[in-house]
C-alpha cells in the first residue's frame, strides 16, 4: 500500500485540501512559472494517450503525466491572453477520459477525491466547451465579445460559460447535437470528427457516478463550467453538462440515464418516467443532494428560470427529505422563499397573476415533505 507522501506527490491535495484553493482562486497557486510551451507540450503529450491503442503503451503515457503538466495545460486557458486555439482537439478529450480511467485504476481513489482528477476533469470541460462553441458560430466570435477588462481567470471561464450554453441552447432548438458532435452526418453537411464517441460518455458518466459524493461537494464550491444562462426576458439558454448530472446522479441508475438526459427538455415526461422511489440511496447522499439544492439556488449563486422550472426541480429534489434531515428543512424553505421573492420582482413567471399565485400555492404544498 502506497505511503500517504507518495499518494500525495502523485495525486496532489485531497478533497477537503484542494477545494478551498480552487474556491478563491479556480487555479491552483504553484511557486513554478509555467511557460506557453510546457502547456503545448503537456497537450502534446496527454493527446498521446488518444492514438495509442495498445494498453502496456498507455500506461505508460498516463503514469509519466504528472500534476504539474495538467496545471501547464490548464495556465494556457487561464491565462491574461488564453489560448484556446490549443484546445480545439477532439483527440484531448478522448485523452482526458483516459487518463481518468487509467487514473482510477492505478491508484487514485476516485475521481474527485484528489486535485489530479479534479484537473484532468477541467482539462475536459473547457476542451468540450469550446470545441462545441467552435462548431457552433466559430471561436474568433467568442473571443471577439470578451470583455478587454477581465484580469481574472475566473471572468474568463465565466464567459465561456455562456457561450456554451448559448451553442448547446442552439444545437438543441435545431436538433442538431448528434450533427455536432459527430455522430451523424447530412447530406448537406460534411461529416465531423466526432468529439467524443458514446461509449467514452459511458465512462465518464459511470467515473462520476461512482463518486458522487464528491462530485455533489465539488458542485457545490466551485462553479460549474455552464449554467442556465438568461439572455433576454423569458429566454432561457441550454441546461448544462453540471444541471443534467446532479440531478440524475442520486435519483436514477446508471443504465437509465441516457433516458432521462435525452428526456431533459421534456421535463413532463421526464417526471411521468421515473420512479419517485429514493429508498435505494443512503443519509449521506439525501443530504448532499438537498445541499446541492440549496447552494444552487442560493442568493450568492441565482439561477435564471422561471417558476416552472423550479418546481419542477422541487418534484425531483424534495422526495429526498428524509429522517435525518431536519436541520436543512430550514434552509430549504429559505431558498425556496428567497426564489419566490425574484421570480416576484422580475416577473418570471407565466400564466399571468392568478397563475402565478397557484404556482407559489404549489411550491409551498411540496415543502410539505
Amino acid at each position: 500500500m502506497p505511503r500517504t507522501h507518495q499518494v500525495k506527490a502523485r495525486w496532489g491535495l485531497p478533497l477537503d485540501h484542494y477545494l478551498p484553493i480552487f474556491t478563491s482562486t479556480h487555479s491552483r497557486p504553484d511557486n513554478a512559472v509555467f511557460s506557453i510551451e510546457d502547456g503545448y507540450k503537456a497537450i502534446t503529450k496527454l493527446c498521446s494517450l488518444a492514438g495509442e491503442s495498445e494498453q502496456r503503451k498507455q500506461n505508460a503515457i498516463a503514469n509519466s503525466i504528472v500534476l504539474l503538466e495538467l496545471q501547464a495545460i490548464l495556465n494556457l486557458a487561464a491565462s491574461p491572453e488564453p489560448h484556446f486555439h490549443a484546445f480545439l482537439r477532439p483527440s484531448l478529450i478522448s485523452a482526458c477520459i483516459t487518463l481518468l480511467k487509467i487514473s482510477t485504476q492505478s491508484g487514485l481513489p476516485s475521481l474527485l477525491s484528489h486535485e489530479y482528477g479534479l484537473l484532468t476533469f477541467q482539462i475536459l470541460k473547457i476542451t468540450l466547451g469550446l470545441c462545441i462553441i467552435d462548431r457552433t458560430y466559430g471561436l474568433e466570435v467568442m473571443t471577439g465579445t470578451m470583455t478587454l477588462g477581465m484580469v481574472s481567470a475566473s471572468e474568463r471561464f465565466r464567459e465561456l460559460s455562456v457561450h456554451t450554453s448559448r451553442s448547446l441552447d442552439i444545437h438543441i432548438k435545431d436538433h442538431t447535437c448528434d450533427q455536432m458532435l459527430g455522430w451523424t452526418e447530412t447530406a448537406v453537411h460534411p461529416p465531423a470528427t466526432p468529439l467524443v464517441s458514446p461509449p467514452e460518455v459511458a465512462v465518464v458518466l459511470n467515473l462520476l457516478y461512482e463518486d458522487r459524493q464528491h462530485f455533489l461537494k465539488v458542485f457545490m464550491l466551485l462553479p460549474p463550467l455552464t449554467r442556465h444562462i438568461l439572455r433576454s426576458s423569458g429566454d432561457v439558454a441550454a441546461g448544462s453538462l453540471y444541471e443534467i448530472l446532479w440531478r440524475y446522479f442520486l435519483i436514477v441508475p446508471t443504465d437509465q440515464l441516457p433516458v432521462h438526459i435525452a428526456a431533459y427538455h421534456d421535463v413532463n415526461g421526464m417526471l411521468n418516467s421515473r420512479s419517485r422511489n429514493t429508498d435505494d440511496h443512503n443519509l449521506e447522499d439525501s443530504r448532499l443532494l438537498l445541499r446541492a439544492f440549496i447552494q444552487r439556488f442560493s442568493p450568492s449563486d441565482r439561477p435564471l428560470m422561471d417558476i416552472k422550472t423550479f418546481i419542477n426541480i422541487q418534484i425531483l429534489v424534495l422526495p429526498f427529505m428524509k429522517p435525518g434531515c431536519e436541520d436543512l428543512a430550514p434552509l430549504i424553505f429559505e431558498t425556496s422563499v428567497h426564489q419566490l421573492w425574484i421570480f416576484l420582482r422580475e416577473s418570471c413567471w407565466n400564466g399571468g397573476k392568478d397563475g402565478f399565485i397557484s404556482d407559489v400555492i404549489i411550491i409551498f404544498e411540496h415543502l410539505r415533505y
